[in-house]
């Protein structure tokens, strides 16, 4: 029986790429680098902020890295949620799940403070049971630390949690803390990709995960 559901954020939750470019932008062109496009900015998504900048400018030493680092964190605060928005049927799908009895929340390797603020203005942060960011004293996905403290808060084990996500760095979450996995094929990761990685779930859209966790429920593969 699934007693929680835990979310990714970026790309399973909300789609918030395109805020995540321009703030990626702006600290690059503020220290006199050329922009990079969107789809690249896309696709060092998911694996914390200095790895995103690590890939997007290579040859840049810490120290830059650092100060990138801190322009980014300034600029999407003032901007976190310009062109951000839930993906269809997320407020519904939590509605559901709360209905069915099942704990939910939120893990992102994005900084806790800037998930804090997206959660509130996108108007999920009251409906979900855990909402959080990359936290000082706690590593990066897909190390286990955090959400086993999630659960342990939750008061529920890694067998009875499903964890939702978009890219490898959440099923490898899972993998790694004990718990079940659905991947989404709207964020990084397509049916396709999924498939190949031999993942047991992965649905089209929020609004079957409701209906996943009854299926799992009955002990159905369907």
């Amino acid at each position: 029986m699934i007693q929680a559901v835990i979310f990714d954020l970026d790309g399973t939750l909300v789609d918030s790429f395109e805020d995540i470019a321009h703030a990626a932008n702006h600290a690059l062109t503020s220290l006199g680098h050329e922009e990079r496009s969107f789809a690249e900015i896309k696709s060092h998504v998911g694996h914390g902020l200095r790895n995103l900048l690590s890939g997007l400018v290579s040859e840049a030493n810490s120290e830059e890295i650092d100060r990138m680092m801190e322009l980014v964190k300034s600029y999407y605060m003032d901007h976190p949620t310009d062109f951000t928005n839930t993906y269809p049927g997320a407020s519904e799908m939590l509605d559901r799940l709360a209905e069915l009895g099942i704990q939910t929340g939120v893990l992102s390797n994005k900084l806790d403070s800037l998930v804090q603020k997206i959660a509130v203005d996108l108007g999920f942060a009251d409906k979900m049971g855990a909402v959080w960011g990359h936290r000082e004293g706690f590593p990066l996905k897909p190390d286990p630390t955090s959400l086993l403290a999630i659960l342990a808060e939750m008061g529920v084990s890694p067998a009875e949690c499903l964890v939702v996500g978009d890219a490898s760095p959440d099923r490898l979450l899972a993998r790694n803390a004990g718990t079940q996995f659905c991947g989404v094929t709207f964020g990084m990761t397509d049916r396709s990709g999924w498939e190949g990685e031999g993942v047991d779930w992965c649905v089209d859209s929020l609004e079957e995960i409701a209906e996943l966790t009854e299926t799992i429920a009955a002990g159905r593969t369907d």
